[in-house]
């Protein structure tokens, strides 16, 4: 195999990491901002209950 052969398997093989990484990355911020919103909804649930129970 060639240099030039052996570089461009290289650079495919990197990209394919990398976007690998970046769709994992995407899948837990997307994660994360569903826990955050639950949580944010959990918290003004409990507020609520709590001042309509004062």
């Amino acid at each position: 195999m060639n240099k030039k052969g052996l570089s461009k398997m290289m650079y495919i093989s990197i990209k394919i990491k990398l976007t690998k990484y970046l769709y994992l990355g995407k899948k837990i911020e997307k994660v994360l901002y569903q826990l955050k919103l639950k949580l944010k909804q959990k918290i003004l649930h409990i507020l609520f209950l709590g001042l309509y129970n004062l």
